[in-house]
Formats: structure tokens, sequence, C-alpha cells
């Protein structure tokens, strides 16, 4: 789609297509969540980043 109204005019238009968008932006697998080394990855990498970057912004 060349821009959002454009893409927001389609998913009005065709219904069924809000339930393949859903699919793509959602986890499926709760394994994720349950695992500790994702919570230990970002709480050592992802977050100080993050954090870097906000202090950054004037």
């Amino acid at each position: 789609m060349p821009d959002y109204a454009s893409y927001h005019k389609y998913l009005m238009e065709n219904p069924g297509e809000i339930d393949v968008l859903i699919d793509s932006i959602t986890i499926k697998v709760s394994y994720f969540f349950r695992n500790p080394f994702v919570f230990e990855a970002l709480h050592e990498f992802v977050l100080p980043e993050i954090m870097d970057a906000l202090r950054m912004i004037p």
C-alpha cells in the first residue's frame, strides 16, 4: 500500500484482512515469555540500549 490511509481503506473494504494483520503482528508461542533467558537478555542488552538512546533525546 502506498500509505496508511490506503491500507485503512483496504482493511475496511476487506474485513478478513484484519485477521491476517492480527496474525502477522502477534506472537502465538507463549514460551517466549516463560524463558528466563529472554528476560536476562532484555535486562543485560536491550534495556540498557534503550535507556542510552532515551538519554540522548533532548
